[in-house]
């Protein structure tokens, strides 16, 4: 896992602690000033990777099931 992978990791863990729902791409994006694209290829690669999943097609179902350790 690349050093900004688990920052957005431990971003999406804590945005949900705080907020109790998970962020959407765009304040991922806008929280790492990155591109919407961006985001969605890092969640792609750690949804690969078995950090995250989601349901296709619904908002804010992102949830970590790795450690962000």
């Amino acid at each position: 896992m690349t050093p900004r992978q688990l920052a957005i990791l431990r971003f999406i863990a804590t945005y949900r602690q705080s907020h109790g729902y998970p962020p959407t791409q765009r304040e991922i994006a806008a929280e790492f000033g990155i591109y919407t694209n961006g985001a969605k290829g890092h969640l792609e690669a750690l949804r690969t990777k078995g950090m995250v999943d989601w349901e296709r097609g619904k908002s804010r179902t992102l949830r970590v099931i790795g450690n962000t350790n």
